[in-house]
């Protein structure tokens, strides 16, 4: 018995493991599937899973673009280098006290 038998899960139907086919590859014949060593994309049929997947997905994306406007726009108003160094100097601190 499963440590997890008796255990009820929401919305979590049908999501077999995946499995082992013997004689699919390897030395031994004892090889996996493909699949197998590929990303296990169950989670992602977990629709409030899939929605807050997305929203990090985004949410990474837009930090990166702004890792990159933020000093493009300052370099283009002030025409200075240094004080786009500065202004990262700053941001590392702020980084750094929060992290504490």
């Amino acid at each position: 018995m499963s440590a997890t038998a008796g255990i009820s899960r929401p919305g979590v139907t049908g999501m077999a493991a995946p499995t082992t086919a013997a004689g699919t590859g390897g030395a031994g014949g004892g090889g996996r599937r493909l699949g197998a060593y590929l990303v296990d994309r169950r989670p992602l049929a977990i629709a409030a899973y899939r929605r807050l997947w997305v929203a990090s997905v985004i949410a990474g994306v837009g930090g990166s673009f702004s890792a990159v406007a933020v000093p493009t726009q300052l370099f283009s108003l002030t025409g200075s280098s240094a004080t786009v160094g500065v202004s990262a100097a700053v941001s590392l601190v702020a980084l750094v006290v929060s992290a504490l």
